[in-house]
Parts: C-alpha cells; structure tokens; sequence
C-alpha cells in the first residue's frame, strides 16, 4: 500500500509539472489582447509599455504584481488592476489621476492632484488650462515640508473651486497667489485685475468683488486692484482704477 501510495503520488507530481509546463509555453495562451480601461492620457502601447507585457508573450509566465507596480510607476496613474481573460487576454484598468492646478516651484510648472498632491511636472502634450498656484516657494519644500506645501495647495483648490461657483463668469480666475503672510491674492479676467482677500473666510469676499466688478464695468472704469482684506470693516472694498 505504501509502495502504491508513493507511485500514485510520483505519478501526480509529474502530471501537475506536465501540465503547468505545457500552459506556461503553449502558444494557445500566448498574449493576442491587451485591452485597456481608464485611460484618457496613455495609450495601450504606453501603459503596455509600462507594465512589461507584449503581444505573444505567454500569459502563466506574466507577473501580475510586477505589471502593477510597473503602471503605478507613470504619474498619471493613481489605481492599477491587471488580470488574467483566458485563453490570449490581458485586461489593465487604470484610475488616473485627475488635474485641478498648476503650481509654479523653481520656475517649473507642475500639475496638482486633489489632496493637494504635486504629481509631474508639465511636458509637451499635458493639460494646462487650469488656474495657477504661485508663491509656494521651490522643489525643495517637497522634501523639507511636503504636508505644508500639500496643505498650502489644498487651501488653493479650495478657493478656486469656490470661484469658479461664486465668482463672476466674466472675470475666469488665471492665478491664485499665496502670500508670505500665508493668505491670498487673485488674478482675474483678461485685464489680470487683482484680488487681495486678505485672511479667511473668502466666499463673501468673492460675492464682493464680483459685485465691484459689475459695478465697474457697468460705469465703464477698469479696475486694476480691489481690496478686500480688511478685517476690522470686512463690508468696506476699496477698488484702484487703472
């Protein structure tokens, strides 16, 4: 029985690698798709590319995890999953990330994520009609003080989000300025006309101004800065004409 037992066992051993080897060289399960999900800025052949996958190449000898890691490595993408469609399939579904502003740090322009997060820096063929982020110093504070600087660009997408709600659609917001005191200044409409906010909260302070600015341009004046930072008299704006 014993004897039986241990051929029995040789014999099931030797069919599994039979087996394991046929699917993992088989030209029946080499790669002949690979179908990509999510993506707006990579093409299939860039997220192939990155996940080390090509056509022919067959699928049992494909490292999922290492694929994943490989597509987390591109800056767009946030979420990875790639798997398996038997016999010749490989499905890739990315989550990228999405843009809100570009941040201007030693010169360079860099597209920022919510959260705050600085994801890459602009190269031809990236998005950049967004609202710019000035004032937040050099690259070098990702290092010394990444959350200050997430925090500082978090507070930013905050007020252009509340902008683009409440501001007047005839002045679109261009810049959003972070001063060394830590509050903001805004740079709206073609003219570039100047928004010193001052310290928190802003919505009333934009509801303002966008009030100031129709009142101006219905008297025909253009203004070149309205100030909006006092804090002692918050209903008191003073504008500067050009």
């Amino acid at each position: 029985m014993l004897l039986g037992a241990l051929l029995f066992l040789t014999i099931a051993g030797t069919s599994s690698f039979g087996l394991y080897r046929y699917v993992s060289t088989s030209s029946r399960f080499a790669v002949k798709t690979i179908l990509v999900e999510g993506a707006a800025h990579r093409s299939q052949p860039d997220l192939a590319r990155k996940a080390g996958v090509e056509l022919g190449t067959n699928v049992f000898s494909i490292d999922l995890e290492a694929a994943r890691r490989g597509l987390l490595s591109d800056p767009w993408i946030e979420r990875a999953t790639i798997d398996r469609k038997l016999p010749g399939t490989l499905r890739i579904h990315v989550t990228e990330r999405e843009p809100l502003a570009l941040a201007a740090l030693d010169g360079e322009l860099y597209l920022t994520s919510r959260g705050g997060e600085v994801f890459k820096r602009v190269e031809p063929g990236d998005p950049v009609d967004f609202p710019l982020i000035t004032g937040l110093g050099s690259t070098g504070e990702l290092v010394r003080d990444r959350e200050g600087l997430m925090a500082s660009i978090r507070r930013a997408q905050e007020l252009i989000a509340d902008y683009a709600r409440l501001g007047p659609r005839s002045h679109g917001l261009q810049e959003v300025h972070v001063t060394a005191e830590g509050t903001f200044e805004l740079l709206v409409g073609r003219d570039g006309v100047r928004l010193v906010l001052g310290k928190p909260p802003y919505r009333q302070k934009i509801e303002r101004a966008a009030r100031v600015l129709a009142e101006t341009a219905r008297r025909k004046g253009q203004p070149l800065v309205i100030f909006l930072d006092n804090e002692a008299h918050p209903e008191r704006v003073v504008a500067r004409l050009r």
